[in-house]
């Protein structure tokens, strides 16, 4: 995609958020106190979404870009955090050790 600000142009490339997430377009409360601090102000959420496009300076975003990345890091994360069980551990110690004989013989 490719758009113009202030004579400058812009490149942008649509981003699906990971599996199992959404996005939210959040507006104040009805009612909500009129405050500067938005801890104290209620929030609703208006709209959700699934895609988004992100922009960047005379280039497209490039899969290094940090944003990228970011949406990444909700996949590995999940991994990370995923409950493992004793006889998962037990496997896989089992397979390492067998590439390792392997590769010392």
């Amino acid at each position: 995609m490719e758009a113009f600000l202030r004579g400058r142009v812009l490149r942008g490339s649509t981003l699906e958020l990971p599996p199992g997430y959404r996005g939210l377009l959040l507006r104040p409360s009805p009612g909500a106190q009129d405050s500067s601090d938005a801890c104290e102000r209620g929030w609703v959420a208006a709209a959700t979404f699934d895609r988004f496009t992100a922009w960047n300076h005379d280039t497209a975003p490039a899969p290094s870009d940090p944003l990228r990345r970011a949406l990444e890091w909700c996949a590995l994360a999940k991994q990370v955090h995923a409950a493992v069980t004793p006889d998962e551990v037990e496997e896989e110690l089992k397979r390492m050790a067998e590439e390792a004989a392997l590769t010392t013989s």
